[in-house]
């Protein structure tokens, strides 16, 4: 539901620039719940097999019974969102936010990571005081990475 609400809003802000033509869009029936009987798993695997971030390999058997359930379960017991052009609108301005002109080259992954943090956090950024030892672990990480790419 979440991500229909993004998709919803991307084909109204971006207009002729969402990639309606992509493959991937014609695959993304599921994100309407009326439409979850006439679904293929397919479908969806393809999804999943172009952003394989999303699903490990080792987790598509388990990902097709969710799916299932997803098909069989009524309308009435499916999770409803009344603030959807909100949450798509708090998304896209968070993206925004992350993904500035200086950090024009972030992955995808990274972005998504980031993205992922933020909307689980329950406190503001400045409030976060993360403990010594994941701040030195994280220093030491950004040193070896940096001294990998010679910079």
């Amino acid at each position: 539901m979440f991500s229909s609400s993004i998709l919803l809003c991307s084909s109204k802000e971006d207009g002729d620039k969402f990639p309606f033509n992509d493959p991937v869009v014609s695959c993304l029936a599921f994100l309407n719940p009326a439409e979850r009987g006439n679904l293929d798993f397919n479908d969806t695997l393809k999804i999943v097999k172009r952003f394989p971030v999303l699903v490990p390999s080792t987790q598509f058997a388990a990902l097709e019974e969710e799916f299932i359930d997803y098909q069989v379960t009524s309308a009435d017991e499916l999770p409803k969102f009344d603030s959807e052009q909100q949450d798509c609108e708090r998304v896209f301005s968070m993206v925004k936010k992350i993904h500035t002109e200086h950090r024009a080259s972030l992955d995808n992954s990274t972005l998504c990571d980031l993205l992922t943090t933020k909307i689980n956090s329950d406190c503001a950024c400045f409030q976060l005081k993360p403990d010594k030892d994941l701040l030195k672990t994280a220093k030491k990480a950004c040193i070896a990475y940096n001294k990998d790419r010679g910079n």
